[in-house]
């Protein structure tokens, strides 16, 4: 990351909690001096508890928007709250950070292409492997990531 890009939004699609590599950029980024804002989907009350304790200044918004049932419309409700709750969100901050640090294809996925005017660091936790049409999608999202 560049020295000039100090302001950070941390944005994870899905249960933070049981993503420790995102947890561990978060502590570790906050210990070289960059500020940072933390969107998730789903926080368990314990890591709060502990980000709170152990990361300066990191302001916390949990959406606490999930999938209610198993089914495909209500996975497709799900990702449309995020998306909806995460780009209100960040239009309200007017220009108030350096860049986006997405946090899994997924959430690249879910946010769409508005995301693609925008700075951002792509964050690839998953293989594609065995899902073709995922990698086929996640090709622009990674082309213009810094």
């Amino acid at each position: 990351m560049s020295a000039r890009m100090k302001n950070l939004i941390v944005l994870f699609h899905g249960h933070v909690s049981a993503c420790p590599p995102v947890l561990n950029f978060i502590q570790s980024a906050n210990d070289l001096g960059y500020n940072l804002k933390l969107i998730c989907a789903e926080l368990m009350p314990d890591t709060r508890q502990y980000l709170e304790e152990n990361v300066r200044d990191l302001e916390i918004i949990n959406l606490n928007v999930f999938a209610k049932h198993k089914n495909k419309l209500s996975r497709l409700m799900y990702w449309f709250q995020f998306r909806k709750a995460v780009w209100k969100y960040i239009d309200q901050q007017k220009g108030g950070f350096d860049a986006l640090w997405i946090s899994s294809a997924d959430t690249a996925l879910c946010l769409g292409k508005k995301l693609l005017g925008h700075t951002y660091f792509l964050n690839v936790l998953e293989l594609y492997d065995k899902l073709p049409w995922h990698l086929k999608l996640l090709k622009n999202y990674a082309r213009r990531a810094h």
